[in-house]
């Protein structure tokens, strides 16, 4: 158990039927720094990056209930583009060495990123909605378009999102665990507006390696 309101993800997903997990906390948490102008400081968030994958490749393993919508799983195997060729030229011999060193590291990433997605995929923890589910989204997806823009979310948010109330009234209850507090507006709106209680349809920021925190 952790301090105060933090939680392992195993205590989190014991309060709720399905948990859905957005990009954002597939390999990051809240307050890990992810901008950088320095070669080391670029290779030291790869790496805490990857400890934080592997904390959710170890849970998923062991069949823990977490989920990924299949937008997300695309979104996050489509990987960032690197000109890595260019940028050595510029760079003095050093420097040179560096960034190939960080290329490594990203690559590395990268394979580690479509490791944690393929399992998702072999555990059959890709949501998947039934016909009664799908008629469901539709009426959300209609009811609630207009916060796509009023909260700046992309569609691969606005599809877990919508994707988490669906199955919040369909199945026992559902959570949603991201960093992005767009998400955590629309969210609320939601739920305000559909009067489901925090217990039915939740909300979980990552804090940590491993520390969860529910929203209330």
């Amino acid at each position: 158990m952790k301090e105060g309101n933090l939680q392992t993800l195993e205590e989190v997903v014991s309060k709720y039927q399905l948990v859905l997990m957005d990009n954002s906390v597939l390999a990051h948490y809240l307050g890990n720094k992810q901008d950088s102008n320095s070669i080391e400081e670029k290779r030291l968030i790869l790496e805490e990056d990857q400890n934080s994958r592997n904390v959710l490749i170890d849970y998923i393993k062991k069949g823990i209930p977490c989920f990924v919508t299949s937008s997300v799983a695309e979104e996050s195997q489509s990987g960032d583009s690197y000109k890595f060729k260019k940028i050595i030229k510029r760079a003095v011999p050093y420097e040179g060495k560096e960034l190939l060193g960080l290329r490594r590291k990203i690559r590395d990433d990268r394979k580690k990123r479509r490791k944690l997605i393929d399992i998702f995929k072999d555990n059959n923890q890709v949501l998947c909605l039934n016909e009664n589910e799908q008629g469901l989204y539709g009426l959300f997806d209609k009811s609630y378009l207009g916060l796509l823009s009023l909260y700046k979310l992309s569609k691969v948010d606005f599809n877990l999102l919508i994707s988490g109330a669906v199955v919040s009234q369909t199945r026992k209850s559902s959570a949603l665990i991201a960093s992005d507090f767009g998400i955590v507006r629309a969210w609320n709106y939601i739920r305000r507006r559909e009067k489901i209680s925090t217990e039915q349809f939740g909300f979980v920021l990552r804090k940590g390696l491993d520390n969860f925190e529910i929203l209330r």
